[in-house]
């Protein structure tokens, strides 16, 4: 399993072709990635719209994702 940073994702999402995001893209596809609920939290911070939000929700969701404070916290986090 890969715990992926916040930073990683970020790039990913922005489209930026660099190792990082290539091996991202990667663990992905053998469905090797993790999260944990501050990375969701942080991650989804950056999203402006409702439907950024979600569609970045979403792939958090997918993910098993290790508690350090707690999922809904992580969510509830990002939204304020």
């Amino acid at each position: 399993m890969i715990l992926v940073d916040t930073s990683v994702w970020i790039d990913y999402v922005h489209d930026v072709e660099a190792p990082h995001t290539d091996a991202l893209d990667r663990a992905l596809s053998d469905n090797l990635v993790v999260t944990g609920d501050l990375i969701m939290a942080e991650f989804l911070q950056g999203f402006r719209t409702n439907k950024e939000f979600a569609e970045a929700q979403d792939i958090m969701e997918r993910l098993l994702c290790y508690n350090l404070v707690g999922k809904s916290m992580a969510v509830q986090s990002a939204r304020n």
